[in-house]
């Protein structure tokens, strides 16, 4: 299973691609985050998507990946398990 955790930060937009439990590939978002997003799925296919982000960002951008994978936000409301 192909897992994907993007990272919408301050100064950098990444993502990290995991197979099953190993990292396998990383990627840097430009400023055209749409773009980017259809590369990124083009290229990686995950199953699933976990969003972090502290930047304002387009819905659109949600949408795609929603779209395209199992797709779960986490922002400072997200509960976490104990």
């Amino acid at each position: 299973m192909v897992t994907a955790c993007i990272d919408l930060g301050n100064s950098v937009r990444k993502a990290a691609v995991f197979n099953d439990s190993v990292l396998s590939a990383e990627f840097i978002f430009s400023d055209d985050l749409l773009r980017d997003g259809e590369l990124f799925l083009n290229q990686f296919k995950p199953d699933r998507i976990l969003l972090s982000s502290v930047t304002d960002h387009p819905e659109s951008f949600e949408q795609l990946l929603s779209a395209r994978s199992s797709f779960h936000k986490l922002f400072f409301f997200s509960a976490v398990s104990k």
